[in-house]
């Protein structure tokens, strides 16, 4: 692959679509099985983001190096809050925004985008948690498996997303812009 391209990564949702009865009890595990060891659960919470939260998003992004210039983050959140913001999370601690992800459904595939975890508070297990919550509420909504896209050359994300039970697929990501974002200033 090229420099800089992407790989896209897999994660099928099992034993839950025919039997129902297994959601609640797949939730749980899910969740369970991903929080990470040292973290204690009462001091870092989930919840939707809120418009008030942009300023802390984007800086946050800046600083975990999501934002790029040909993606107006100002944008993207725009874009997502007007589409499905109740897949829109940001993790707390202290009243403090460090972590954050978006997510998507079509009805086919969901997707996990921004997933960004405040350097400091890094191999913690708030990655893990996240991620489980975005999985479960995108099983609760019927989702069978989720992608995610990771730059080619970003080991120690693909190793995490591993890690999780995500794997590559043999495939390529191809885009078109239908729109260009204004530029954003990343300084």
């Amino acid at each position: 692959m090229m420099q800089g391209s992407i790989r896209r990564i897999e994660f099928s949702i099992k034993d839950c679509l025919t039997d129902t009865s297994n959601l609640t009890i797949r939730r749980r595990q899910i969740a369970e099985s991903k929080r990470g060891p040292g973290t204690k659960v009462e001091d870092f919470s989930i919840r939707i983001y809120q418009p008030g939260d942009e300023p802390a998003v984007i800086r946050l992004w800046q600083d975990c190096g999501l934002v790029v210039p040909w993606n107006n983050p100002g944008s993207d959140i725009a874009r997502k809050y007007a589409d499905s913001p109740e897949l829109f999370f940001v993790g707390e601690q202290a009243h403090e925004i460090i972590a954050t992800c978006m997510a998507g459904y079509d009805g086919h595939r969901g997707w996990i985008y921004f997933l960004a975890v405040k350097e400091s508070q890094q191999r913690k297990g708030l990655a893990s948690r996240l991620v489980a919550h975005v999985e479960s509420i995108l099983l609760d909504r019927g989702c069978p498996k989720l992608e995610l896209m990771v730059r080619n050359t970003n080991d120690r994300v693909i190793s995490f997303y591993r890690s999780m039970g995500y794997h590559l697929d043999p495939v390529m990501v191809l885009s078109k812009r239908l729109s260009e974002d204004e530029k954003h200033d990343l300084s």
